[in-house]
């Protein structure tokens, strides 16, 4: 009997109900098995009447447990989504801008475009001298080759062989493993992409017949490979990043089921956090500060002899000299958002403006606060009465950020801070 199938797609933040009974018969397994492999995706709770509700939070991407496929698709668009996530990973791809730029954004997922990505720079590279390794051989053969060893020659009669020395060139190197790997990878995400299954399938069985040693990749292999490129292979540097996120995931991406075969996941509220870090950071520099990311302050709360009793760690911490002049919380959640009205459609949780309060009350003089949070470009603007709040007296400033302006650095963070500076302390 077949078995019976679901498709769901949700964007951020929203939410659905199935009955905990469905998921049992189109997932074919116990609901607590079910809910705990969804989890990896989605934020699964019980609800009313034998249900259980999935909620869109901070993730996005896709995960099919059985007959079970759920899709979490992001606000951005992928193109943006792309370049934004290899900014943050330190990594310059132009082939993704090149390809993106062509097919459009809409019509491919985050993952789908890593995977086109890599076989285009695969098909590039096969167009160039695929990369090749020479390896000094010694042995007897019945034609001379390369040059003869002549002080092994009374070691064993000619009729064994002529001993030679040479050097035999071979592409089964780590680059050409690296890559041939990925595009297996490649070839099984593609595979609802019918304008390029055919083209992943064929650059990945040329660099698999290339490279026949290639093997299940650790991280350290990627690391090692791009250390070791040289001149010649330099070329390979975006392909191989492209075939270690599509492999081993990196960072807020991470895959579901061996290799992602069954789904992955993009950590958006990581990604937020990280882009939001970098360029706050690349920003203030320019000002002579400083930014300080996830710095530990084990003295803001002791036990009464003095000892540590935990730890606090603020996102950022902007700096002049050694003295901290604001406190910056990335907050991926749609603090930003607005009602036709102007107000806000989610206003900021107490437990985040306890937390800035907290923080900003450590300095020994007037510290600036501030929330960052995600802002969609045709939204409902938040009404300015709403975008500086007062939190113990201290002014709040909540910032709005567009995410695929974050990358191309088109957009401040730091003069908006600087719009919400408390007054300076009277004489």
């Amino acid at each position: 009997m077949n078995q019976p199938e679901r498709s769901i797609t949700l964007e951020e933040w929203e939410s659905t109900r199935l009955l905990a009974r469905e998921i049992e018969v189109v997932t074919g397994c116990d609901i607590e098995v079910a809910v705990a492999r969804l989890g990896q995706l989605v934020r699964c709770s019980p609800a009313w009447g034998g249900a259980v509700e999935l909620v869109a939070s901070g993730k996005v991407g896709e995960i099919s447990i059985g007959g079970l496929h759920v899709r979490v698709r992001p606000h951005l668009p992928a193109g943006d989504l792309v370049r934004l996530f290899a900014w943050v990973r330190g990594a310059r791809l132009d082939v993704l801008d090149e390809m993106l730029g062509v097919h459009g954004q809409a019509d491919v997922t985050f993952i789908e475009a890593l995977a086109v990505g890599l076989v285009v720079k695969g098909e590039r590279l096969l167009l160039r001298d695929p990369d090749r390794a020479y390896w000094r051989r010694e042995e007897r053969l019945a034609l001379l080759r390369g040059r003869p060893v002549f002080e092994k020659m009374g070691a064993a009669p000619l009729a064994l062989g002529v001993p030679c020395r040479y050097m035999e060139g071979t592409r089964d190197t780590p680059p050409n493993r690296l890559v041939a790997f990925g595009l297996d990878a490649a070839t099984r995400v593609l595979r609802r992409q019918g304008a390029w299954i055919g083209r992943a399938r064929a650059v990945a069985q040329v660099f698999l017949d290339l490279a026949p040693g290639a093997r299940m990749p650790s991280r350290s292999d990627y690391i090692a490979t791009r250390e070791r490129l040289s001149q010649r292979s330099e070329p390979y540097r975006e392909a191989l990043w492209l075939s270690e996120w599509l492999v081993l995931g990196g960072g807020p991406l991470s895959s579901a089921g061996a290799g992602g075969t069954a789904g992955w996941s993009l950590d958006m509220a990581a990604l937020f956090e990280a882009a939001v870090t970098q360029a706050l950071r690349k920003e203030v520099e320019s000002l002579g500060l400083r930014a300080v990311a996830q710095k530990q302050d084990r003295r803001a709360i002791t036990t009464a002899d003095g000892a540590e009793y935990c730890r606090v760690i603020p996102d950022i911490e902007v700096l002049r000299g050694e003295q901290v002049i604001a406190v910056v919380d990335a907050k991926y959640k749609a603090y930003c958002l607005a009602d036709d009205d102007g107000s806000p459609s989610l206003r900021i949780a107490n437990g985040d403006l306890y937390q800035l309060a907290f923080y900003g009350s450590r300095g020994p003089g007037p510290v600036m606060l501030a929330i960052v949070s995600p802002q969609e470009g045709e939204a409902p603007s938040l009404d300015q009465r709403f975008r500086t709040i007062h939190v113990a007296g201290q002014p709040l400033r909540l910032i709005g950020v567009d995410l695929g302006a974050l990358a191309g650095e088109r957009h401040s963070i730091w003069s908006q801070i600087e719009g919400a500076s408390p007054p300076a302390p009277t004489a």
